[in-house]
């Protein structure tokens, strides 16, 4: 199975911050400037990480699982990335799922953050998008290139989050949710169930994924 729109976003994170989809949860409006804020903090919690080298390479892979489970809303983009196979499904797939689902996005994504040392990133613009959200434009720059991407923002409850990250114009959790969609049709859910299983029983293969 392939992971492309997660395995972009995950090489996008492994430079910033991370990727969650619209859910159910109670939503409040964002103000630009809280969450640019927001941005900035994960940015600013992200870079001694992957700068210091007093950390063993298992001290820093879980200081970065902690990072990705605080940022991601991960029931959140879970249930948006399955859509509309998430009301077909029933309790116990959904519970599965989600546990899978998880466990996939912090370890992949704790693995992909690892071997990056000067990254930075700049903030361009950030702008109401509809009447809850902020769109946040940046620049993640690495030594050998410039990365713009527009990460969306939304208060949830009392905390932000991200909700997407769009990389030329294209939305990642969507591109996801369709790659899910085909999984299901062609598989079934159980089918996407055991290839969840399958990534996260072998991060190798997990992080050999999400490169693609």
């Amino acid at each position: 199975m392939k992971y492309s729109g997660l395995g972009a976003a995950i090489f996008l994170l492994a430079l910033a911050a991370a990727v969650v989809g619209p859910g159910a949860q109670s939503a409040q409006a964002a103000a630009p400037a809280a969450a640019t804020q927001f941005i900035e903090d994960l940015g600013g919690r992200l870079v001694p990480i992957l700068a210091s080298d007093a950390r063993s390479d298992a001290e820093r892979e879980e200081q970065l699982k902690n990072l990705v489970r605080d940022g991601f809303a991960l029931s959140i983009t879970g249930r948006f990335v399955l859509g509309k196979f998430w009301r077909k499904a029933n309790e116990a797939q959904r519970t599965e799922y989600q546990s899978l689902f998880a466990q996939y996005v912090v370890t992949t994504t704790a693995r992909r953050f690892a071997p990056f040392r000067d990254v930075t990133f700049k903030i361009v613009d950030s702008k109401m998008a509809g009447k809850k959200d902020v769109m946040i434009k940046t620049l993640l720059i690495r030594p050998d290139k410039e990365v713009p991407a527009d990460w969306r923002v939304r208060k949830v409850g009392d905390r932000y989050r991200l909700i997407d990250v769009h990389v030329a114009g294209i939305s990642l959790a969507l591109t996801q949710r369709q790659d899910f969609a085909a999984v299901i049709t062609a598989e079934g859910m159980d089918g996407l169930l055991a290839n969840l299983r399958s990534q996260v029983a072998d991060p190798n293969r997990s992080a050999k994924a999400a490169t693609q």
